[in-house]
């Protein structure tokens, strides 16, 4: 598909078992550059990406069990372009689990979530590690030039709607250090 924004290739193969009933894709979608800003009208904060995302799984009485996998090669946000970002989800029926990895020369961060989407209650675990992050040179902000933060956090919530919904949201080992060290 091509566009003025960019291109992107879409393949898919999609079958039904018909002793099983179950059914299957295979999807892949990737682009060498896309303008990402312009497709949401919001050039001002994200403009290009690049990615390579494929996804193999099964549904079977509305039920999917999967696995998706693929890099984001580049995503310009803020006039900082991040390189080789590693995402993986997998799915079984109502639960999800994914990872958001980076390691770039001013951030190195894993993300880890698993979400839970019972009838009754609904269940978000995540971790994240963030060994450092220089928000300046990711132009996040223009103060604190000669710093980077470092921390760890735990978040749990669960319910059944926001009215009930119980949880927490843990930081550690939460250290903000200048240049000199």
């Amino acid at each position: 598909i091509a566009t003025d924004a960019g291109s992107i290739g879409i393949s898919a193969v999609a079958s039904h078992d018909t002793i099983s009933s179950a059914n299957k894709i295979n999807a892949h979608i990737q682009s060498e550059s896309i303008n990402v800003g312009q497709i949401i009208n919001r050039p001002d904060i994200i403009t290009t990406a690049g990615f390579d995302i494929a996804f193999d799984g099964t549904e079977h009485h509305k039920q999917i069990v999967g696995k998706g996998e693929g890099t984001i090669s580049h995503l310009t946000v803020k006039n900082y372009t991040y390189n080789d970002i590693a995402l993986s989800i997998d799915i079984d029926g109502n639960t999800y689990i994914g990872n958001i990895d980076i390691n770039d020369e001013n951030v190195d961060m894993s993300a880890l979530a698993s979400i839970t989407l019972d009838n009754d209650e609904k269940q978000i675990d995540a971790t994240l590690e963030v060994p450092f992050i220089n928000l300046s040179q990711l132009n996040l902000t223009d103060k604190f030039k000669d710093y980077t933060l470092s921390f760890m956090s735990d978040i749990n919530f669960a319910g059944s709607d926001i009215d009930d919904t119980t949880g927490s949201i843990r930081i550690d080992n939460f250290a903000f250090t200048d240049s000199i060290g």
